[in-house]
């Protein structure tokens, strides 16, 4: 079992929490785990098994790249097989202008730009906090019945979900265009 770098990855870890604005409950819900096993990894008093730790880097891919490259690093998995997980990171790898593919720069970081967060971890102030709590369970449910009708994990489907949803956030895809585009349905243009 390889033991990731635990005098770089507390902080690396807190750092792109903090960039994608998530909290560390947001964090849990991503990765599958407690809130107690975040505190504990981002304190250094325990790591991550390695499929956390890969789910821990797919769930801060939307972090800057070079936070993310170092978080990857430190979680000691291999960046071509998390590029290839997380296809923003590959495309901000693809678009560095004048970057070797897969490049490190002295410290093992990249100096790509950031991804822009998917959403916010808490609740807006105008809504009702108990509006926020059942809509998080009825997604959760949704997840899980869809995960098992899908044969995946819900963590998976969850994560999947999460990227696609900020990919199509970053191309300023509205949530009925969004919706036409994921059920292939066909919508005229104005």
């Amino acid at each position: 079992m390889v033991i990731p770098d635990m005098k770089r990855l507390p902080a690396l870890l807190a750092r792109a929490r903090r960039e994608i604005g998530c909290d560390q409950p947001g964090l849990a819900r991503a990765v599958g785990t407690s809130v107690r096993s975040i505190s504990r990894w981002e304190t250094g008093k325990h790591y991550p098994s390695p499929e956390q730790a890969s789910d821990l880097a797919f769930a801060l891919s939307n972090a800057s790249s070079e936070t993310w490259r170092a978080l990857v690093d430190a979680l000691k998995l291999s960046l071509d097989e998390m590029l290839a997980l997380c296809p923003n990171q590959k495309a901000a790898d693809e678009a560095a202008p004048g970057r070797k593919k897969h490049a490190h720069d002295v410290d093992g970081a990249s100096t790509t730009t950031a991804i822009v967060p998917l959403a916010p971890a808490l609740p807006a102030k105008d809504v009702p906090v108990t509006a926020v709590i059942d809509l998080q369970s009825v997604t959760d449910d949704l997840i899980r019945a869809y995960a098992e009708e899908a044969d995946v994990s819900p963590r998976r489907l969850r994560l999947a979900l999460g990227l696609l949803l900020g990919e199509m956030q970053l191309m300023g895809v509205g949530l009925e265009e969004a919706r036409a585009l994921v059920m292939h349905t066909r919508r005229k243009l104005r």
